[in-house]
């Protein structure tokens, strides 16, 4: 299943605790999914993931050290 037009994608990145934290949260199914399974595929970090109702996904990436 991929995104349908005019769907949107909020990507943020903010620094916590020595942390990196990466947000992707998306409105419908696929895009959101996409780009956390690329980052995933590129480094050792920790995701969860949230159910919008109503909308998309949320995914939160960790990754260790400096913004």
């Amino acid at each position: 299943m991929h995104t349908p037009p005019n769907a949107t994608v909020f990507v943020t990145l903010r620094e916590e605790d020595e942390r990196i934290t990466l947000d992707v949260i998306d409105d419908g199914p696929g895009l959101g999914l996409a780009i956390v399974a690329a980052i995933v595929g590129a480094h050792k970090i920790t995701v969860t993931a949230a159910n919008e109702p109503d909308h998309g996904a949320h995914f939160t990436v960790t990754l260790q050290g400096n913004v």
